[in-house]
Parts: C-alpha cells; structure tokens; sequence
C-alpha cells in the first residue's frame, strides 16, 4: 500500500505498507500527541541506524529501560524500575552533584589539579595536592586554623639501610614541623 503525494507534477511515495504491516514514511513524522510504543516480544522499541556510525536502539524489558550500542553489544545507559541509573562508560563532565552517598567500587580520579571534598556548613575540608600527593585536612591557604597538614616521600626499598628517610611530617599551620 502506498501513500502518495503530488510532488509539482511527479507522483511521489509519501507513506508504504508492506505485507507484513511495517510502514516506512519518506521524510520526517510530527505529531501534536503522544508516540505510543506498545508491549512487543522482544526488548528493541526504536532503532536509530547512521551511515559510518554505531547503530544504537532504546530498549525496554521487565526491569529497564536503556540505550543500547547493538554495533558493540553494550548497554551504555540502564534506567531500572526503582529509578537507579547505571553508566556503561565513562563520565564526561564539569562537575557532577550529588544529594545522597556516593559509592564506587573502583577509584576517584583528578585529571587536573588536587582532589577536593566539601562538607556541608564546612566548605573545604579535606583535600589531596596534585603532583605530590600531599594531604590537607581543614586547611585553608593563609588562614592559621589548619588542623592538619600531611606529608609523605614513598617508601624506601625493604631492607635498604642505606635509605634512611622522614616517612610521616605533620605540620601546624605556620610553623615547622611538629614531628
């Protein structure tokens, strides 16, 4: 079955329905409603397919909803039911909020600059120095209510008498160090 349109002269196939009942449109679809994608056999609902690029579909089963690479067989986004959402990748953003606890089961990484945390009615509480590792813990640069300052070399070799070195120095803000 086809739908066509005059097109200055030319008959042109606007809509096709195939045997099988599958309808192609030749350009876009607008609706002023609502696209219903009903309960089907299996979890594909809309594919999206690009010439020179990943084919990806969103999905939907019994547990979630998600965004599916089918060119690498990944998940790369999983909403479940409860509202949960799970990442199949890496994370790519300025800054990130959270109102609840974070969990990882990995790593935190800086990219670039220190590590920072934040405390609540505290502002910066704790943070690590890019390139040494150095740990501040309530410290404010020029405010002398530091209360601690951490600092460490790596470990010499086991058994190397010869490496003799200071392991652990704390600081007290302004001042040398404490021990």
């Amino acid at each position: 079955l086809f739908l066509q349109v005059n097109n200055g002269g030319s008959y042109t196939n606007a809509l096709s329905i195939n045997n099988d009942t599958k309808a192609t449109f030749a350009s876009n679809v607008t609706t002023g409603g609502s696209i219903l994608v009903n309960n089907l056999g299996s979890d594909k609902k809309i594919a999206f397919r690009r010439t020179g690029g990943n084919n990806f579909s969103i999905e939907h089963d019994a547990s979630s909803l998600y965004f599916y690479n089918e060119s690498t067989s990944t998940s790369c986004l999983r909403i479940a039911n409860n509202s949960n959402a799970t990442f199949g990748g890496t994370i790519d953003s300025g800054s990130i909020t959270s109102t609840g606890v974070i969990t990882t089961s990995t790593t935190f990484k800086s990219l670039n600059g220190s590590m920072l945390f934040f405390v609540p009615n505290v502002g910066e509480a704790m943070s690590i120095e890019s390139n040494t590792g150095n740990v501040l813990i309530n410290h404010t640069a020029g405010v002398s209510e530091t209360k601690l300052y951490v600092e460490g070399s790596a470990m010499p070799e086991t058994g190397d008498a010869a490496s003799v070195e200071d392991m652990l120095t704390l600081y007290r803000y302004g001042s040398a160090s404490v021990w």
